[in-house]
């Protein structure tokens, strides 16, 4: 079986919060065929790279899913401790989508980096964001408010995306305001591809 080798998020994904976009995540990669995902709360844990016997982490996911299911995002079945998860399409309805390369997904899943301890999750969203940005400038703060995340993940992910990733180009817009120059926002360009 042909795995499909684009992945679809929709842009109504990017506002929600860390877990539910995890999830959102998980079911749009791990999904066979675009039917469903399938499994317990402790497959879900690892797939994230999270202690599966954490029953903190454990209520967080039941919230998100919850979440997600109220705001018709997904659909879920539950059966006992397993999980059949799928993504809700609005029919005609549905939002923008963003299209990248699976491995691109791959990258950001990958991404680690000592010197910097931005989540994987946050460099994903930031990197969709940017896919479908149509934005000339952009503000750091403006990008937070966007993706309902603080400023200093926004710095993060973009010094993850930028120096370790190298998927964009990123330099100071600045205007001249008498004898001194003031930065108005940030342009930034996409530049990653697998071949």
């Amino acid at each position: 079986m042909e795995t499909n080798q684009e992945l679809e998020f929709e842009t109504d994904w990017l506002r929600a919060n860390k877990v539910e976009f995890k999830l959102l995540t998980m079911i749009t990669v791990l999904a066979d065929n675009n039917l469903a995902y399938r499994g317990t709360l402790g497959d879900m844990c690892s797939f994230f790279g999270l202690a599966t016997r954490n029953s903190r982490t454990n209520e967080q996911l039941r919230k998100a899913i919850a979440a997600l299911e109220a705001s018709s995002f997904i659909h879920t079945i539950q059966d006992g401790n397993t999980w059949t998860l799928t993504l809700a399409r609005k029919a005609e309805k549905r939002s923008k989508v963003i299209r990248i390369k699976r491995e691109w997904y791959e990258i950001a899943k990958n991404y680690k980096n000592p010197a910097n301890s931005v989540d994987w999750i946050q460099v994903l969203k930031l990197w969709l964001y940017l896919i479908d940005n149509q934005e000339p400038i952009l503000k750091t703060s403006e990008i937070a408010t966007a993706l309902n995340v603080s400023v200093s993940v926004v710095k993060k992910a973009k010094a993850a995306l930028q120096k370790d990733i190298g998927a964009i180009v990123s330099q100071k817009v600045t205007k001249k305001d008498g004898d001194q120059y003031h930065c108005i926002g940030t342009n930034i360009v996409v530049t990653a591809w697998v071949d």
